[in-house]
């Protein structure tokens, strides 16, 4: 599968994942409450890529802002106020991972 197939595929799934959390997953009790307003499918989701992304790679910023739009879409906050805590998640792990991160050089 060539790269661009899979940031395609990663997208859709992304569009999949923010229609499961807001429309069946909000009738569950388990998941309910105020922590999965913050701690949802989109954010861990953006959260992994940032993290186990190569550090030369910038899929993970594209990623924060595509998920920052659709849980836009979807939220009660003004709009653009997911796409700036995501950019800022995604800003926080890269920086932390330069600055404070050994890694090999292959890396």
């Amino acid at each position: 599968m060539t790269n661009s197939w899979r940031r395609i595929l990663i997208a859709a799934v992304f569009l999949a994942l923010a229609v499961i959390q807001t429309s069946l997953v909000p009738h569950f009790s388990v998941f309910g409450g105020a922590w999965f307003e913050w701690i949802n499918f989109i954010t861990l989701s953006v959260l992994f890529f940032a993290l186990f992304e190569r550090r030369r790679y910038r899929f993970s910023w594209i990623l924060g802002v595509w998920g920052g739009v659709l849980l836009s879409f979807y939220s009660q906050r003004f709009f653009g106020f997911w796409i700036i805590a995501l950019a800022a998640l995604v800003f926080m792990v890269k920086f932390g991972i330069k600055k404070y991160v050994r890694i090999p050089w292959y890396w």
